[in-house]
Order: C-alpha cells, then structure tokens, then sequence
C-alpha cells in the first residue's frame, strides 16, 4: 500500500522546493514515486509512496496521509513574493493573506514537521536533512543509514552519491545522500517565461524564481504596508516567528510596538 506525503506549505513560503526535496530523497532512495498538486492526485496512483503538493486544505488528503509537511515563511515576503510574480497586486495584500494564515492554520494541527523558509534559505543542506530523517531516510553527520530494503533493487549507478560516499550494500552516509538530494534540487529549472503551463513534473512555472531570500520585502512593499501587516497579523507572528528577530524582520513584539505608536 502506497503512503501518501502531504506537503502542505505557505504558498510562496518553499512549498516547491519541498515537494521536489521530498520527491528526490524517496527517488533517490530506491523508491517508486508518484507526485502532483492535490488538484490532479489520483489515490490510485501505482507507487510505493504518493507525495501531494497543496495550499488548501482537505479533509480526505488529511485522512490519508501518513505524513504531513509544511513550510512557512514571514507574511511581508510572502506578500512581497506574491507580487513579484503576478500573484496579487498591493491592494490585495491583507485579503491575500488573510486567507494564507487561515489555510495555514488549517493544516498546521496535524503536520509532523514545519520548516521555516527562512532555514531553508541559510542552510538548504541542514533542511533536506530534516526532510529525509522525517522520511526515515537518514541521519545526521556520517553515521552510517540503512535505506530500506529497495534499495537492494536500485543499481549502484543510480545512486547520486557524491564526493568520498561508499555504497556498501544498502548503506551510505546521510550527509553526502543529503547533499546529494539538495543540489539535484537546486538543479532543478523552471519553464522559460514564454511558456504557457507548469513543468507537470517540478511544478514549477513560468517565472517562478523570483529575487527570494530573507527580507526582500524591503524592495517591494512601503513601509506601511510592512507595518501594516505587521499589526494585522501581530498575534500570529508571535506566535509563529517569535524568534525572528533580525535586524531586517522584527520579532512581534517590534510589531506589536509599531501597531501601538500608529494608534496613539
């Protein structure tokens, strides 16, 4: 029987680059894959394991899965992002998010494991780690994993193992495999901007890389609608991204300061 994935992130938060890190480690693993948006996922989909990208929540995909992993991203880039490829538009930003967070929230009780974009975006090495030892994939630093059974199918030269990684029977190191699953994603290219639909099997689209990164808010929105977000959403940024607390994104209770001062 085939367990299902749900990845289940903030749209423009990583979600893609999930889908594909959780897509490859089982590929490379030795294991049949079957993966598409929940729009399209047919639950007969002949493969060891099913692994389903989605921003909405559903109840028959909660069900199902074995396993549920999100990822999540500061509100003002994910709205920043949002607009930078056509998403929305400046006046749409609180509606949109709005909606995000609800989404969010939906999914967030029953998921296993929540990265933040912001680690992926520091350490996209350390983040496929954690997605793979979530799988059951790996482990950390050297040790030694075992792969499961398939593996035994799975001819040494498929394996992508990199740098001084020996494949011994089913065995080789988490981190080479980690890295290894990491720069095939990187590697990954989204369709030229003049095509008109999705690569069905990255998902991503035209235009889908934008300038991403931590904070890259500051280019696209003002700073009131920085601030304004900030106020609308103050609760849930305290409690989600309390340890955010960079000079670029300020903790909640920066906004929650900000929101104060605007009132008085």
């Amino acid at each position: 029987m085939s367990r299902l994935v749900v990845c289940a992130g903030m749209y423009r938060s990583g979600s893609t680059w999930l889908y594909n890190t959780v897509r490859l480690a089982l590929l490379k693993a030795g294991f049949s894959v079957y993966a598409d948006t929940e729009s399209k996922y047919d639950a007969k989909g002949e493969a060891d394991w099913h692994v389903v990208k989605t921003h909405v929540f559903r109840e028959d995909l909660r069900k199902k899965a074995g396993l549920v992993i999100m990822t999540k991203r500061d509100l003002r880039d994910v709205a920043a992002s949002a607009i930078r490829v056509g998403k929305i538009k400046h006046k749409d930003i609180i509606p949109f998010l709005n909606t995000t967070v609800a989404r969010y929230d939906q999914w967030r009780r029953f998921a296993s494991l929540t990265l933040a974009y912001e680690d992926i975006h520091k350490d996209k090495i350390e983040a496929t780690s954690a997605v793979m030892q979530h799988l059951g994939l790996a482990v950390r630093g050297n040790a030694k994993v075992r792969i499961l059974t398939s593996l035994l199918r799975t001819p040494k030269s498929k394996l992508a193992v990199e740098g001084s990684a020996k494949v011994k029977g089913v065995c080789i190191t988490g981190l080479c495999l980690a890295t290894a699953v990491s720069k095939a994603v990187e590697a990954l290219k989204p369709p030229p901007k003049t095509a008109s639909t999705y690569d069905p099997i990255t998902l991503l689209t035209p235009g889908h890389i934008t300038d991403g990164g931590v904070g890259t808010y500051l280019k696209t929105l003002t700073k009131k609608q920085a601030n304004d977000i900030c106020c609308a959403f103050s609760d849930w940024l305290d409690t989600y991204y309390v340890t955010v607390d960079t000079d670029i994104i300020p903790c909640a209770s920066c906004c929650q300061a900000m929101c104060q001062v605007q009132e008085q």
